[in-house]
């Protein structure tokens, strides 16, 4: 086998190992997962609440205030 074929069976090798290494870390790399998942799931009930509260006449008023006055309440 020449040095170039050789050099050329190298570098191929040497490319598919960190290729596959790539994706393999990819498959299995899943730091920081959760904390997406747990802004998405308070971003979803945070449009329900503002739905639901717009959908409602008198009452969304009502808990609209109810949930501001919680709010405030949690500083002191």
């Amino acid at each position: 086998m020449s040095t170039i074929a050789r050099r050329a069976l190298m570098t191929k090798v040497a490319i598919t190992g960190f290729v596959a290494g790539v994706f393999d870390r990819m498959r299995t790399d899943d730091r920081g997962q959760g904390a997406v998942e747990y802004v998405g799931i308070i971003i979803g009930v945070s449009i329900l609440l503002a739905a639901v509260i717009a959908g409602m006449n008198g009452v969304g008023g009502t808990i609209l205030q109810r949930l501001e006055e919680v709010v405030g309440n949690l500083g002191t």
